[in-house]
């Protein structure tokens, strides 16, 4: 978190579950598989698990219900060298009509996900008030305060309004689930004026 890209007003932005997945996938093949037997002998999952750091979901391998994300479908064919029966969704980042706006107005969320099963997606989105702490590592942060009544529509959609509750820093989280025990997020930094 403290070393990715932030957004304009200098809160870092988080990959999306898919994009962590890739990389697992991508960083195993290139550090670790080619150099098995030679000058590596093995990996670990850092957080095979789900904790506060960050953010609800910046390093955590599943969601707090352990429903699986993709880093852990990366691993489970990286190191079973197996083809996953059930694939986890696919999600995009989140578009907004603004990441900014005066307490009480609303931004329009959109986000976009598939299921490569063809499994019917389910969406949940939440806002919660950003940590602000993104040095902070070990055994995690207590969950950020949540704002329940901010999603004003489309819950349930891959399309929703929301309203800042008031000034300060807030997370918008997308989910989508396929209904077999995987699941895709994605999340974006919003600012209350």
């Amino acid at each position: 978190s403290w070393e990715g890209p932030k957004d304009s007003l200098g809160i870092p932005l988080e990959q999306t579950s898919t994009e962590k997945g890739l990389f697992f996938a991508e960083s195993y093949a290139k550090g670790v598989a080619e150099e098995l037997g030679k000058i590596c002998l093995g990996s670990y999952a850092f957080t095979w698990g789900w904790k506060v750091e960050s953010t609800p979901t910046w390093h955590g391998m599943l969601l707090p219900d352990l429903t699986e994300l993709a880093s852990v479908e990366a691993m489970t064919e990286a190191w079973g060298k197996v083809n996953v029966a059930n694939r986890c969704p696919k999600i995009g980042n989140i578009k907004v009509s603004a990441n900014q706006a005066k307490a009480g107005e609303t931004i329009v969320a959109e986000v976009k996900g598939v299921d490569p099963d063809g499994d019917q997606l389910t969406w949940k989105w939440t806002l919660l008030s950003d940590t602000g702490d993104y040095d902070t590592i070990g055994l995690g942060l207590p969950m950020p305060k949540g704002w329940e009544n901010a999603i004003k529509s489309g819950q349930g959609t891959a399309k929703v309004t929301v309203k800042l509750p008031k000034s300060g820093v807030y997370r918008l989280y997308a989910y989508c689930f396929d209904g077999k025990g995987h699941a895709a997020y994605a999340n974006v930094p919003l600012h209350g004026k």
